[in-house]
């Protein structure tokens, strides 16, 4: 039974919102699989970004050291509480902020 249940979408009981689970599980293997193949890329998210997003800017205002020390090294960021930055503006910063990397081997969420 429990295989057969794996198998069904969600939202055709009385877990309405379980629909909604699958929807958003969707963008994220989309997403992640983006940024498997390249880190920049962030079409996935920003296709389904509504129009009047506002996120806080991904800059560091504040970096605080926790452990420096070797082989692990460990910062606090404080990030502008209020969020100012529309989708594109984001989206921007998102992936200036990944720059850096040429690959990811990881992303999961």
């Amino acid at each position: 039974m429990e295989a057969l249940l794996r198998k069904s979408s969600g939202g055709f009981d009385d877990f309405v919102t379980e629909k909604y689970q699958d929807q958003i599980e969707a963008i994220f293997k989309e997403w992640t699989s983006q940024l498997l193949q390249s880190p920049q890329d962030t079409a996935a998210l920003g296709k389904v970004m509504s129009a009047g997003f506002l996120g806080s800017s991904l800059k560091a205002g504040r970096l605080r050291a926790v452990n420096d020390a070797s082989p692990l090294k460990v910062w606090l960021v404080n990030t502008p509480p209020e969020p100012t930055l529309g989708s594109q503006a984001f989206l921007a910063e998102l992936r200036s902020s990944l720059a850096t990397f040429s690959k990811l081997m990881t992303a999961i969420f």
